[in-house]
């Protein structure tokens, strides 16, 4: 289950959802090891009180451009 309380408070270029990955035809991928793949994917935006999207990584022309913004960024918007 996805909770602001496990985001990090400031941005970072590491953090994403962790997911299985799965091949184009839809399967799950494996190691070599016989371990199960995993890939971090981005959120989609959040929803500001008046239903704007707003995005939750910096966007292009920001110096920090495609990393989470973090929690107390998000807050602030």
């Amino acid at each position: 289950m996805l909770s602001a309380q496990h985001m990090p408070k400031n941005s970072s270029h590491s953090w994403g959802v962790t997911i299985l990955a799965k091949d184009d035809s839809g399967a799950v991928m494996y190691h070599p090891s016989g371990q199960l793949q995993k890939t971090k994917v981005p959120m989609e935006p959040g929803r500001y009180a008046n239903g704007e999207p707003q995005s939750l990584y910096f966007p292009d022309g920001h110096e920090k451009v495609g990393w989470f913004k973090g929690m107390a960024q998000i807050i602030w918007e």
